[in-house]
């Protein structure tokens, strides 16, 4: 028998090698006219609807007007799906692992506002 590997540590990745561009950009109002019409959205449009928020190249109106078309079209199970996993993936994740704390880590986001206590 060969050595053992010892066990691998999540390595955090550049913005490169997680998030691979396309060759030829999306345009954002392509998405969002998509959405408005009633399609169903791609990985990869979600993926660039994600990652416009997160590096500025949405402008505050097209996010705007996604968020209407997603109010007034909805999203599938599988959008949802999309979207929560680049939600995820556009920012840190930490590892508890070595924390051994018996269970899983949960965090409470809050908006502030009334009704928080």
């Amino acid at each position: 028998m060969g050595a053992q590997r010892p066990p691998t540590r999540p390595v955090a990745l550049t913005d490169t090698e997680a998030k691979p561009r396309s060759a030829q950009p999306m345009l954002a109002q392509e998405i969002i006219r998509s959405k408005r019409d009633g399609a169903t959205l791609s990985r990869a449009q979600i993926d660039a609807f994600v990652r416009g928020l997160v590096d500025g190249s949405w402008s505050e109106g097209q996010a705007a007007a996604m968020a209407m078309a997603v109010f007034l079209k909805g999203l599938s199970d599988a959008e949802t799906v999309a979207l929560t996993q680049a939600m995820t993936g556009s920012g840190d994740v930490l590892d508890w692992a070595a924390a051994n704390l018996g269970g899983p880590v949960l965090d409470k986001h809050s908006t502030g506002g009334v009704g928080d206590k």
